[in-house]
């Protein structure tokens, strides 16, 4: 039989290549993976409102309007959220401020809750009172809110 010898750096080498394998055996031996998969939901609120003919409702020009009057206008309130949601009314930055105090929005919404993908018809009514002075042009943003569960 033939006899190998080995060089002092080859014994080195091997001895190296012996650790790092008997170090990767014993990782293996004291290392375990477990994977979990997840899925989940995400509640989102949606709100989106639209004029009769279907487009997104960013303005109601009411029109001239005159003291002891009001003026509907209709559209859509569509929840493409995925919670039920209810709404709330409100109105902001009237120019003048004044006239706040002589023309009120409301609307016919009465609180029920609107299902994620359906559509709720609504009326806004603008009411000028009968006492209003002093205001020949006005201009208000109108702010809806979504509350969803």
């Amino acid at each position: 039989m033939d006899r190998v010898e080995l060089s002092t750096g080859s014994l080195a080498l091997v001895l190296a290549l012996l650790a790092i394998l008997g170090g990767a055996i014993v990782y293996a031996v004291i290392s375990r993976q477990w994977r979990i998969q997840t899925v989940g939901t995400v509640k989102t609120v949606g709100l989106q409102v639209k004029d009769d003919y279907g487009n997104l409702l960013t303005s109601i020009d009411w029109g001239t309007l005159t003291p002891d009057s009001s003026k509907d206008f209709h559209a859509f309130v569509i929840n493409n959220g995925s919670v039920p949601i209810t709404l709330t009314l409100a109105t902001e930055n009237w120019d003048p401020s004044e006239a706040q105090h002589y023309i009120e929005l409301t609307w016919d919404y009465l609180g029920e809750p609107i299902n994620p993908g359906a559509s709720q018809p609504i009326i806004f009514t603008l009411t000028v009172y009968p006492n209003i002075t002093g205001i020949s042009t006005f201009s208000f943003d109108i702010v809806i809110t979504a509350h969803g569960g």
